[in-house]
């Protein structure tokens, strides 16, 4: 230990000291690097010797402020010295330090500079991220933000030391003929919540299948398909829809077609929905399901029984719809209706991940500090951030978030760093860029913050850029004296990530490790 605080020594620098004792508080203080590291040796071994020829036989409060000068303290006074004992009563731990390097570390302590590693994931074990340190946000919703990707589990993993948050662009096989959805091909066809997966299909033959994933946070979870044509039920001979679907279990389980976004003809029922709910077999494996949109379908929140039949932008998809419970599931050969005829363009989605620490760890006060490789190209946003854990309660900006950075893909290296809070959000005034750096995208990084009951600080590479200290303290401007818990996330597009490269497939954050020290 000695040898690491040692080590730190050089970047002190002058930091004010507040003690309280016995309830009388004491006046801000200065107290100094109090140790010259180029004597590091030689002043341990003079304090160790006065240390053990001390009146009270090792009481460092008996030490004279001569006998402190003799072993070559540098920056200090001795109406100074007087802080330090008060220092040591206050820190039982170190009621007797034995060293100059010992009571270096409790002056650290005292001054709240945050070098105790309390928390940290070092990435070491591959495979899928710690669920005792992580959750997820799931979804695409656009957070608020008009951002396009859907974020899912399976865009971050742990591999060689180092965990990956991968943001791409979904290009999603669907083959579609007059009637024939089977996910081969490339079309236009926008889904969310919808993966495509390698698997034997019904007849045992090696295929392209849609997959859906029910996470089981929500009653209402669904896969939503979308094209830029149409699914048309003008056709009264093209109004059953039929899919093969795949369960694991012999479980009997109700499924819900629904058809949306009219783009032609008049609709007054529930703008433009439509939806037929059917029950599957108890059966393991393949079976075929079909909706009959000629004599079953009804208009959500209509209890008219009049239905009018388009043309729809779109499907969804629901599983057990209504009921919170997770479970995948695989669906192929999509036909009936008509899909538009030939689609002649691509159509993509995106896919990210967005890892949090809530309800696993959160703190208030103390350093934060991140090893981050920054993912590239047009539309990227990364970002390393925090918010109040009484964001359910209370809500955004009043909870309070600390970006510790955002980078926009547009805007190559040029890291952020911002504050949100009831006095500024959005478009916050709160906001610093440390110098411009074009290797965050190709090199690692230390992106950090050092958050005490006064001030926040932001560090890029151990440099202050940033800090954030409103003199006068209330609940809109300083809501940071409550737990804050951590987000790593890849966005893609939205407000801030902007315009998405057309040319855009894949990009990684990569992160070595996320260290909490207090």
């Amino acid at each position: 230990m000695m040898n690491i605080f040692n080590k730190v020594l050089t970047f002190l620098c002058f930091i004010p000291l507040v003690i309280a004792c016995d309830n009388n508080e004491i006046e801000t203080q200065i107290i100094d690097p109090i140790v010259d590291p180029t004597l590091e040796t030689e002043s341990d071994l003079a304090f160790q010797k006065i240390y053990d020829n001390s009146g009270g036989k090792g009481n460092i409060s008996l030490i004279s402020f001569e006998d402190l000068l003799a072993t070559k303290v540098v920056n200090v006074s001795e109406g100074k010295w007087i802080y330090y004992s008060k220092a040591i009563e206050l820190k039982t731990d170190f009621s007797n330090p034995t060293s100059l390097t010992e009571l270096q570390t409790l002056v650290d302590l005292v001054n709240e500079n945050n070098r105790v590693l309390v928390w940290s994931d070092e990435f070491d074990v591959a495979g899928v991220p710690n669920s005792e340190n992580w959750t997820y946000d799931l979804g695409a919703t656009g957070w608020g933000n008009n951002e396009v990707q859907n974020y899912t589990k399976e865009n971050a993993t742990v591999a060689d030391g180092i965990l990956k948050i991968t943001a791409k662009k979904l290009t999603l096989p669907v083959k579609t003929g007059s009637n024939l959805a089977n996910f081969e091909t490339a079309s236009e066809y926008l889904f969310t919540n919808l993966t495509v997966e390698d698997k034997n299909d019904k007849n045992g033959s090696p295929t392209k299948v849609g997959k859906i994933v029910n996470v089981g946070d929500g009653i209402w979870e669904a896969i939503v398909i979308q094209q830029s044509n149409y699914i048309s039920l003008l056709n009264p001979s093209k109004r059953v829809i039929t899919f093969d679907f795949y369960q694991e279990t012999a479980t009997e389980r109700s499924l819900i077609l629904k058809l949306e976004g009219a783009n032609k003809g008049t609709q007054t029922k529930a703008a433009g929905k439509i939806e037929v709910q059917t029950t599957t077999t108890a059966t393991a494996g393949w079976q075929t399901v079909s909706f009959d949109f000629g004599k079953s379908a009804t208009v959500p929140g209509d209890t008219s029984g009049e239905k009018i039949l388009l043309e729809y932008a779109g499907m969804a998809i629901f599983v057990d719809p209504g009921i919170a419970t997770s479970g995948t599931y695989f669906i192929d050969n999509i036909s009936g209706a008509e899909f538009g005829g030939e689609i002649s363009s691509t159509n993509s989605s995106y896919t990210s991940a967005r890892m949090k620490t809530e309800n696993r760890y959160s703190f208030t006060y103390g350093k934060v500090e991140v090893r981050a490789k920054l993912p590239d190209g047009g539309g990227t946003w990364p970002a390393i951030w925090m918010l109040g854990d009484n964001i359910r309660t209370i809500g955004w900006p009043a909870c309070g978030e600390i970006d510790i950075m955002e980078h926009r893909g547009n805007y190559l290296g040029e890291p952020s760093s911002a504050i949100h809070n009831l006095s500024g959000y959005g478009n916050t005034p709160y906001v610093s860029h440390p110098p411009k750096d074009l290797s965050v995208t190709t090199r690692f990084h230390t992106y950090a913050i050092n958050w005490t009951k006064d001030k926040i600080e932001f560090i890029k590479d151990d440099i202050i850029h940033y800090t954030y200290q409103p003199r006068f303290k209330d609940a809109k401007n300083w809501p940071f004296d409550k737990n804050q818990f951590i987000i790593l996330n890849v966005a893609m597009g939205g407000t801030l990530g902007g315009n998405i490269d057309p040319n855009f497939t894949i990009s990684t954050m990569e992160i070595d490790y996320v260290r909490v020290y207090q």
